[in-house]
């Protein structure tokens, strides 16, 4: 059974309650860093050289900003007005170097949610610093899943999600990291708040109206049954019949 299921049914079982669902995630974050130290990179902040070097990248992105006007402000509007304040920008210090412009810019300047639906956890602190391998792909780690780790695929503003065991393949989850930051507001605005009250029908309207949400900002996020939202998505439908 996938790790997708496994979120799902967690999420949503009323028996469990909420401090031993984080006592467990805690676990399986703390198994995985002691299982798989040969997966991680930059467990800790780096020398005054790594600092130097993060101060130039802050002064390159203020200087870039001014030159392009910052066109990313309009299309980060929504992720604000969604997640209102429950965004923590991310110091540059916590960034890696390689990591895209783009990427960069949405992590400093807006930031990832401090709680999220679907037990995703996103870090704010040296972990982000971490790197896993998968299939010969390195991954900067962004947060977790309660299952996989959520990493930016090396060299793309890709987020996919990576099996810390090396037992299942990677998942593909969205285009960039503020479309996932988004979906999650949308999934939790448009599908959590409403569900004890749901009808089936009202539920699959409320999935068909996501679905075409997520196909108007990030196509590929669906294109494929596999991928992460087709997954979860995919689930909720699985437990109405």
């Amino acid at each position: 059974m996938r790790h997708h299921t496994r979120t799902i049914s967690g999420h949503h079982n009323r028996g469990t309650s909420t401090s031993s669902v984080h006592a467990e995630g805690a676990s399986v974050r703390r198994s995985w860093t002691l299982d798989k130290p040969q997966s991680l990179t930059g467990l800790a902040l780096r020398s005054s050289t790594r600092q130097h070097h993060q101060s130039i990248l802050k002064r390159l992105d203020m200087e870039r900003d001014l030159r392009t006007g910052q066109p990313e402000e309009s299309e980060w509007r929504e992720v604000r007005q969604m997640w209102e304040d429950k965004l923590a920008p991310i110091p540059h210090g916590l960034i890696e170097s390689n990591i895209s412009d783009s990427s960069r810019s949405f992590l400093t300047k807006v930031g990832l949610p401090t709680g999220c639906p679907l037990l995703v956890t996103f870090y704010h602190d040296e972990r982000l610093l971490q790197s896993i391998s998968a299939g010969g792909t390195d991954y900067l780690v962004m947060g977790d899943d309660y299952g996989t780790m959520l990493g930016l695929k090396g060299g793309t503003d890709e987020l996919w999600a990576v099996d810390p065991s090396g037992n299942l393949a990677a998942t593909f989850v969205n285009s960039r990291i503020c479309d996932f930051v988004l979906f999650l507001a949308l999934y939790e605005a448009r599908y959590e708040s409403r569900l004890p009250q749901a009808s089936t029908e009202e539920t699959e309207a409320i999935i068909e109206h996501l679905r075409r949400h997520f196909d108007s900002c990030d196509r590929r996020a669906l294109e494929d049954v596999d991928h992460w939202w087709s997954s979860v998505l995919g689930d909720i439908v699985r437990e109405l019949t």
